[in-house]
């Protein structure tokens, strides 16, 4: 059976390539994951999240990768942070070395790759990977990288104002652009569970119980926004309290571009917040080039 330790960089093409991922103890990539939370919370003021505040942090992961349970044990550090939604992305790339991930999406995969293709890194996908506020590509042993560029997404000006309503049984949703947008984009409503713990049998990581947080299951687009006017949508509250749901504003070319090899740049926007009262208004926000930022739900 093949393995992927020192070929924990893979082409587009699946083709491995060695030598490309330093080998880390788990011991220490703990201890650099705390260190990274410590610089988080003496930098990051600490304070209810409003809209544009918050962080998207998306984890590309896979249970058969002897490297990722550090980069998820640290993904769990940032749970605990008002201002960083973190999220788990399982891919499916790892599993012929032994263990199917119990989570695995070709779809997280193939949104991995559509990451890779629109930026400027080398055509190659890996694991494990952040990539911060749909922009910022960081190894996943790099903890102290993904901190410094969560803090460098923190600031943006508003450009459009989200409301939501809940009914009984459905969500209203109301968009509303403080100026025209172009290009718009796509409202999706993410499904994600906020937390499971899998016994792993097999592979690099068999024997060992790994704890996992805000796990992607589900990705469903909801409607289509021009940019240049008011948007108004509807979708049903089918979650279990257990489970968290979530909005993106995402470009349109996200899906189409994934098994493309084109170099689109769309723009994205987004309000996050963790609303305690039916209705709560939001302010979106936008980031330059290769963002995708979210709202969420309790």
């Amino acid at each position: 059976m093949g393995r992927s330790r020192r070929l924990d960089w893979c082409g587009r093409r699946r083709q491995p390539k060695q030598g490309c991922v330093r080998k880390s103890g788990s011991l220490d990539m703990m201890r650099l994951a705390a260190a990274s939370l410590a610089l988080v919370l003496a930098l990051v003021p600490q304070r209810q999240a409003v809209a544009g505040d918050m962080v998207v942090v998306e984890l590309f992961t896979s249970q058969g990768c002897h490297y990722c349970p550090p980069a998820d044990d640290f993904l769990a550090t940032l749970v605990r942070r008002e201002d960083v939604l973190p999220l788990a992305l399982h891919v499916d790339y790892w599993d012929y070395i032994g263990w199917a991930d119990t989570f695995g999406d070709r779809r997280h995969s193939d949104r991995q790759r559509a990451y890779v293709v629109r930026s400027d890194r080398a055509g190659a996908v890996f694991t494990p990977h952040f990539v911060i506020q749909g922009s910022d590509h960081v190894r996943g042993s790099d903890t102290h990288a993904a901190v410094a560029a969560v803090l460098a997404r923190r600031a943006a000006e508003p450009r459009l104002r989200l409301s939501l309503t809940r009914g009984d049984g459905t969500l209203e949703i109301a968009l509303d652009p403080v100026a025209e947008i172009a290009g718009g984009g796509e409202v999706v409503l993410v499904r994600y569970l906020s937390r499971a713990s899998v016994a792993i049998e097999r592979g690099e990581n068999a024997g060992r119980t790994v704890d996992y947080v805000n796990i992607v299951r589900e990705w469903r687009t909801l409607g289509a926004w021009s940019g240049s006017g008011p948007l108004r949508l509807s979708a049903p509250t089918i979650w279990r309290p257990s489970i968290l749901g979530m909005f993106s504003i995402l470009p349109s070319s996200l899906t189409s571009s994934a098994t493309r090899s084109s170099r689109m740049r769309p723009r994205s926007w987004c309000a996050i917040s963790r609303p305690r009262k039916r209705r709560v208004t939001f302010t979106l926000s936008p980031f330059s080039r290769n963002r995708t930022t979210f709202f969420s739900f309790t």
